[in-house]
């Protein structure tokens, strides 16, 4: 992936203790360049979508160094795995994920899977990601730990659609895993977590 933006600036500051606090930094420090694309087109909205991940992840990087990372993680981004010995004839084969954090080059510490969509997806675009997450926490070796679908922009109608999206994904995916829906709604203000296991219950109450 190229990365753009500007060079990380090396500080001496204290260490991040898990991925969840890295993710916080990380997207509080996404300008409002790169958080308010304007959107008239799917085309359009794909763009800020990859254009968001770019800085995040660049952002991601720059604090990784502080990040305790005991296990050697590493954080890669839009990973294709079609030809993966894995992945061959499987429900992921054509998967490509935005973000990965696992130990690179083996299947043995699988950590975190995340997804990106604008506030604009509805439904039907956040169940996609909601399955797609479900089954990298689904694989019969070497499964996702963890699973975030972040979503950034405007959040007024996004918990409806989350709502609605959920409950698509679970018709499709009977005993879906639980998946941390984040939404990161305002420049220079943290994403937060908004539901891991009831949809339904925790996006009405932030």
């Amino acid at each position: 992936m190229t990365v753009y933006g500007p060079m990380c600036i090396e500080a001496q500051e204290p260490k991040i203790e898990t991925f969840s606090d890295l993710l916080k930094e990380a997207s509080k420090k996404v300008t409002e360049d790169y958080f308010k694309l304007p959107i008239a087109s799917k085309v359009e909205e794909d763009y800020r979508e990859r254009v968001y991940c770019y800085e995040l992840y660049h952002q991601m990087r720059c604090l990784w160094s502080r990040f305790h990372n005991p296990d050697k993680l590493t954080l890669t981004a839009e990973v294709d795995k079609r030809g993966h010995e894995h992945f061959i004839k499987t429900l992921l084969d054509s998967k490509i994920p935005d973000f990965l954090v696992h130990v690179a080059g083996g299947m043995g510490n699988n950590h975190t899977v995340m997804e990106v969509k604008t506030a604009k997806a509805d439904s039907a675009k956040l169940s996609q990601d909601l399955i797609k997450l479900n089954d990298f926490m689904n694989m019969r070796s070497g499964a996702y730990q963890h699973g975030i679908l972040l979503i950034f922009g405007d959040s007024k109608r996004i918990k409806e659609e989350v709502i609605k999206a959920r409950e698509k994904a679970e018709e499709a995916r009977k005993g879906l895993k639980p998946i941390d829906v984040w939404i990161h709604d305002k420049v220079g203000i943290p994403a937060y977590e908004v539901t891991s296991v009831s949809v339904s219950k925790a996006v009405t109450e932030h």
